[in-house]
């Protein structure tokens, strides 16, 4: 579904919102590691943002992905060097993780109608990915209870004993759908 999304000419931005502790940074990292793996793009990049962003925090993040490094300059300075290095790459996905709220992107040094990138953006808020103008919003929620022992089951093996069985449902129980 998300790989989809990426190869859709109509989404530039995907948001992936749900509440906190739900696994959004995890699935971006598999994500990366699949785009990654069937180069997809270019230049994949992952930046976490958090709750209070820091542009240069953001911008060198973003250029040390690019294998580069950027001098201290001013804000404006640093915006014109990034976007002139983004339009030299063919294709890239710029993976924002964490945003609280809306990130003007123009102020780190992205236009996503001047380079050839698509873009995901992780927040537990949809009106955050909206007020970003995402084209394809993606809720991931709480795993139901069945989901979750089945995961619980894949990462730690078949749990064959009655005393096993019933402490992976107690920890499952108390996880409460949490990926965790």
């Amino acid at each position: 579904m998300f790989i989809q999304a990426l190869m859709d000419d109509q989404t530039k931005l995907v948001g992936i919102y749900g509440m906190g502790g739900v696994g959004k940074t995890t699935l971006m990292k598999e994500i990366r590691k699949k785009v990654e793996e069937t180069k997809l793009f270019d230049k994949v990049m992952f930046v976490m943002v958090s709750q209070n962003p820091d542009l240069r925090g953001i911008q060198t993040q973003i250029v040390e992905s690019l294998g580069k490094k950027i001098k201290k300059q001013s804000i404006p300075a640093r915006v014109a060097k990034l976007l002139a290095r983004l339009r030299q790459e063919k294709s890239i996905l710029q993976m924002l993780d964490d945003l609280w709220t809306r990130l003007e992107l123009s102020d780190v040094g992205i236009d996503l109608d001047e380079v050839t990138c698509k873009m995901i953006i992780t927040s537990s808020r949809l009106d955050v990915c909206n007020s970003m103008k995402t084209t394809k919003n993606i809720d991931v929620k709480v795993l139901s209870k069945n989901d979750s022992l089945e995961l619980f089951r894949q990462e730690v093996g078949d749990v064959d004993s009655n005393s096993l069985h019933e402490m992976s449902e107690k920890i499952v129980n108390k996880c409460r759908g949490f990926s965790l």
